[in-house]
Order: structure tokens, then sequence, then C-alpha cells
């Protein structure tokens, strides 16, 4: 289940839940996204900012792009996280995701001395 339909409907038709407890926990979280052509959006009110709330599939290939793209590096996971959520995309997920990502690039990275690796293409030297 993508994590942005209860929040969507909630947005269009203040449907609540039958659970009391998730009810109220859809009501509090629910005050922090909004509606922008049909697409959700997170709403940061202090620093006035406005994230567009992607799928996790969606997180997870944006975070590898980052992490391997020509304009990325290797840092930190929350480095990482900050510069997605900077260029003004959100998903709740985003620091487990990377950090799971980062345990299999760690795993992969480490290929036999007789590969050279340069831009995703593993070659023989």
């Amino acid at each position: 289940m993508d994590w942005r339909e209860q929040f969507i409907k909630y947005q269009k038709s203040a449907d609540v839940l039958a659970d009391k407890i998730k009810t109220e926990c859809l009501i509090h979280h629910g005050k922090h996204y909004g509606l922008v052509d049909e697409k959700l959006m997170r709403k940061i009110a202090k620093e006035g900012i406005v994230q567009k709330c992607i799928t996790q599939e969606v997180g997870v290939k944006l975070l590898l792009e980052i992490h391997s793209g020509s304009y990325g590096n290797h840092a930190a996971s929350k480095s990482l996280v900050g510069k997605a959520f900077r260029v003004g995309f959100y998903w709740p997920t985003a620091i487990s995701d990377i950090e799971d990502l980062i345990d299999i690039v760690k795993d992969v990275s480490f290929l036999p001395s007789k590969y050279t690796c340069r831009r995703r293409n593993c070659r023989p030297s």
C-alpha cells in the first residue's frame, strides 16, 4: 500500500477511520500535508518549504542517483537524505531506506581486484 493514500483520501473527503487511534494520528499528521494539482505535498510552515511526497520506490531510486550519480558522493546517510529533502522530495522511510542501501552498496562495492568499475559498467582490467 502506498503510504500517501490515506493522506490523499483524508484531504479529499475528510473520511475518518473506524479505529479511533489511527484516526487521531491521521488528523495529527495530516495537518502537515495538502493537495496541489491532485498531488500530495508536505509543508513545513517554519521554513516555508513545500516538498513533493513520493513513493518509497521512487525515493530509493532518487537516493541511489544521489549516491552514485555524476553530482553525488559517498556521504553519510543523513546527508544524502538531506539532499533529497532539500531538492523538494519527501517520504517517511527515507532514513531507514538509505541505511539499507548503504549496507547493500558496501557489500557490492568490494569486487575482485581484476575488475575496474567506471560509471556502473564493471569490466575486467
